[in-house]
């Protein structure tokens, strides 16, 4: 759902960009209007053309894809961790970047090298993954744990009512 919103907000903003010129074209404020979108395309495309090649040692440096160049990312490919979600990843050659979906920008989270297998890819990136989400991911064991552990007991708190409550259910 996330990636259908940001996907829309780049291709509404890709015919917003030719439509209301086309509309607004008899008005004095057209020129500078038309200017000032042109230079906020143009700086925003050339700072998203920088993150896209920028090489990192650290992959929470803030690097974005931000909606308006959504299309950037068509060739994305969708990778899917059960415990976190979805992420999208993009090879550039023996490097593997990793992009975290937000309703209005991609946020490169880290980065990983490809060696032409693909289950050693696999556990590369669940284990990059598991290695930026650790608290989340602990987090959601501990809720998990607490939760079986709750649904598992039957409200009893010592043992002669437990054997009652059996009795009970047995019907005795």
């Amino acid at each position: 759902m996330i990636r259908k919103i940001y996907l829309s907000i780049s291709v509404l903003i890709l015919i917003g960009s030719f439509v209301i010129p086309i509309y607004f074209s008899g008005g004095v404020g057209f020129p500078v209007g038309l200017m000032f979108y042109c230079l906020y395309a143009l700086l925003t495309l050339l700072i998203t053309f920088i993150s896209l090649h920028r090489e990192t040692t650290d992959g929470n440096v803030g690097d974005v894809i931000i909606s308006p160049f959504g299309f950037l990312t068509f060739g994305f490919k969708r990778v899917y961790y059960s415990d976190l979600g979805y992420f999208w990843i993009r090879k550039s050659g023996r490097q593997v970047y990793l992009y975290e979906q937000r309703p209005f920008a991609m946020y490169k989270i880290g980065k990983t090298f490809w060696g032409n297998d693909v289950e050693s890819l696999k556990s590369e990136i669940k284990n990059k993954l598991e290695e930026i989400y650790k608290e989340k991911l602990e987090q959601k064991r501990q809720k998990d744990w607490e939760k079986k552990i709750w649904n598992d007991w039957d409200g009893t708190v010592d043992k002669k009512s437990e054997r009652d409550n059996k009795l009970n259910e047995l019907g005795v």
